[in-house]
Formats: C-alpha cells, structure tokens, sequence
C-alpha cells in the first residue's frame, strides 16, 4: 500500500509567491503579496502547446494569480 500522497510541498519564489505541482497543474500562490486584493477577473487563453493558462485579476486589472492546465 502507498505511503500517505498528501498535497505536495510548496516552493518558495524569489517575488514571494509560492509554486507546486498537483496532479501535473503548477498551482502558483501569491496571496501574500497580493493579500489585501481580490480576484476580480479570470481569464484563461489556450496555449500553442495545448496548455490553457488561467490569469486572475484584481480590480486594477494587475494579476494576482497564475495556472496553467
């Protein structure tokens, strides 16, 4: 029987955020630098490669968080 598969361990950036990988998606979290804003918008654009990118936005329209599927 496996060992425990929790959630991957986060990895410190030099901006501040933090990056993992969960069942191959970087999941890139940067609510401490952008902790007093909140999403506002959410864009995903298809990729060349096939990959779809997910940008989230706050209210100036400056992303706060990034994923690519």
């Amino acid at each position: 029987m496996p060992e425990s598969t929790g959630d991957p361990k986060w990895e410190e950036q030099p901006d501040g955020s933090r990056v993992r990988l969960s069942n191959g998606i970087r999941i890139v979290d940067r609510s401490s630098r952008a902790a007093p804003n909140r999403i506002e918008h959410l864009f995903a654009q298809e990729e060349p490669d096939g990959q779809v990118v997910v940008v989230g936005l706050d209210a100036g329209c400056r992303p706060i968080y990034t994923t690519a599927m």
